[in-house]
């Protein structure tokens, strides 16, 4: 009876182990709709190792290469970086932050921020700025 118990909190000990997850757990191809403003645009992202631990995410087209950190097993951080994003509702470069989740099924849902001076990238005349919410989601292919 004692080795059957012994087995048995082995077993849940061990399965309360989890691998670290790395920037390779979440490298592939994924099919991804891009949304703000009631628009959307569907296209490619391909996640992929960067340096440091972090995840870098491609598209085909839509947004300029972003960088990420892995802050839990499916959840991603994006930093303020300087990025490009070409979307139905318009072009913007500027600062962009955001977070999500990748997940081990393979769905993506991400949400980024925008903010740059003006929505064509120069100074408006009022001396405001202009933001820009997306929401990326998607599957692995």
């Amino acid at each position: 009876m004692r080795g059957l118990l012994a087995v048995l909190g082995f077993g849940l000990v061990a399965g309360g182990c989890h691998k670290p997850v790395g920037p390779e757990d979440f490298a592939g191809t994924y099919e991804v709709l891009i949304e703000a403003n009631g628009q959307a645009d569907r296209t490619r992202m391909y996640a992929s190792p960067g340096s440091s631990g972090t995840v870098l995410l491609d598209f085909t087209f839509g947004i300029s290469q972003l960088r990420c950190r892995i802050v839990q097993p499916d959840r991603l951080v994006l930093d303020t970086q300087t990025a490009r994003v070409e979307h139905s509702t318009g072009i913007m470069d500027g600062a962009l932050s955001g977070e999500g989740t990748i997940n081990a099924q393979g769905a993506v849902d991400l949400t980024l921020q925008v903010e740059t001076a003006s929505a064509d990238g120069g100074v408006p005349a009022d001396g405001g700025t202009a933001s820009m919410s997306l929401h990326v989601t998607g599957s692995r292919l």
